[in-house]
């Protein structure tokens, strides 16, 4: 009861819960009610709550319980909190295959186990997809986006394994093409971004027309963005037997599909960020790998791919700068580029081997493991000071703000290594308190 008390003894005992919860999430299973967050909770109560929620999804009926409070929190105003939300999703996805797993283990039917782990992960897909078609947030947008993308992942590591997804809605194909519309119109943005558009001060009707069309486009974060180049150049290069892979579409407008992304992905770089940029670089790699492996291709796609991995390789951020320069070397070993190869060595430097595509391919196009956003456990045994809360002493002042609580703070002292003598606690004696007096 005292976690409803005023909001400065709830932030106190939550943040200590949240603490405790993450060292022994069994204690507070039986009070999974009781975490969830109410309308009066302010923001950083419901951000503390969220955290312990996703933390005790345990059993099947805990996960069922929380997935159900996390479709209303989409719904709140605070958009922070909202992101949150769609980020407790993808962990609870997550932990609900680890759930069902052990129970398989258990039960000796892993098969049935996955199966059901695999039909929450679609649900949570088709939520997510559906989210993106009803807001109009380009934060919320984008972080559903990349929750998706880590959804589709695990699917797509069940499909590559003895795992069969039973997915008769087509959820994952609805999925792709929604990431894929996403990233075109964002490209789009891009590329609109710093263009002077010529128009007649005049013309108000032809200005407000522009200025709706421009409020109905949803321009993904440079995270979220990143996000989608990489799933759909997954897809598009077939690294995966999926059944998000296996939709109804034919090679020639995959190729098309394949020349407009990397086309619009082209006359946009100057104007990504870093991390976008990274990710075109890949996606020109990826497109050139899978093209000499035999994946049909329009004209025009390779040297556009060649210009992308150019503007990489001269681009004044270093992290760019390096990985365009080490794909472009990948594939000019492997492959070989047509264009701006002067600087480019024929060979490896150490052996004097040429690439093969096969290995390019591994490189380049070998499926990924899932990724994982659940914290990670230390195997090795961390002393008492570091066990509970890092450096600080669970309960202190400085646990609870996780640093150091000014310098007028003594810091306790070390554990004695040796008893103290019983006599310091005996109670004096009354000969020794009348000669006192």
């Amino acid at each position: 009861r005292i976690h409803r008390d005023r909001r400065e003894i709830q932030y106190v005992v939550l943040t200590s819960i949240r603490t405790l919860v993450s060292e022994c999430p069994s204690a507070f299973t039986p009070f999974l009610n009781d975490f969830f967050v109410t309308a009066m909770d302010p923001s950083y109560t419901r951000m503390i709550k969220l955290d312990i929620l996703t933390s005790l999804v345990l059993e099947p009926a805990s996960i069922e319980a929380v997935l159900k409070e996390l479709r209303t929190y989409i719904r709140h105003d605070d958009k922070v909190f909202v992101c949150a939300s769609i980020r407790a999703v993808g962990k609870v996805v997550e932990l609900a295959r680890i759930v069902y797993d052990r129970l398989g283990e258990k039960n000796g039917n892993e098969a049935r186990a996955r199966g059901e782990a695999d039909r929450i992960a679609l649900n949570c897909l088709y939520g997510l997809l559906a989210l993106t078609q009803a807001c109009d947030q380009n934060v919320v947008v984008g972080e559903c986006v990349m929750v998706m993308q880590r959804i589709m992942v695990q699917l797509m590591a069940d499909s590559g394994g003895n795992v069969k997804i039973s997915d008769s809605n087509h959820v994952q194909d609805r999925a792709m093409q929604r990431i894929v519309l996403l990233l075109a119109s964002s490209l789009v943005s891009r590329t609109e971004q710093g263009e002077d558009a010529v128009e007649d001060d005049d013309d108000d009707d032809e200005e407000k027309a522009t200025d709706k069309l421009n409020s109905l486009t949803i321009s993904l974060p440079p995270d979220a963005l990143g996000s989608a180049l990489w799933i759909v150049g997954e897809w598009l290069s077939s690294v995966s037997t999926s059944p998000m892979l296996s939709n109804k579409m034919d090679g020639a407008l995959k190729s098309k599909m394949r020349l407009e992304l990397i086309r619009l992905v082209a006359k946009s770089f100057p104007k990504m960020s870093p991390r976008e940029k990274t990710q075109g670089v890949h996606f020109a790699s990826k497109l050139l790998v899978s093209a000499a492996t035999g994946t049909s291709s329009a004209d025009g796609e390779t040297a556009i791919c060649e210009n992308v991995l150019s503007m990489g390789r001269i681009d004044v951020n270093t992290d760019v700068r390096d990985r365009a320069r080490c794909e472009s070397a990948i594939v000019h070993l492997a492959v070989g580029l047509k264009y701006d190869t002067d600087a480019m060595a024929t060979s490896l430097p150490s052996t004097g081997q040429k690439l093969t595509v096969e290995n390019a391919k591994a490189m380049l196009l070998r499926p990924k493991p899932p990724s994982s956003s659940l914290p990670i456990e230390d195997e090795k045994e961390n002393d008492a000071s570091t066990e509970v809360n890092g450096p600080f002493r669970f309960g202190t002042l400085s646990s609870l703000v996780s640093h150091r609580a000014r310098q007028a703070y003594l810091p306790l002292p070390e554990w004695a290594k040796k008893d103290s003598p019983a006599s310091l606690r005996d109670p004096p004696s009354p000969a020794t308190t009348h000669a006192d007096e």
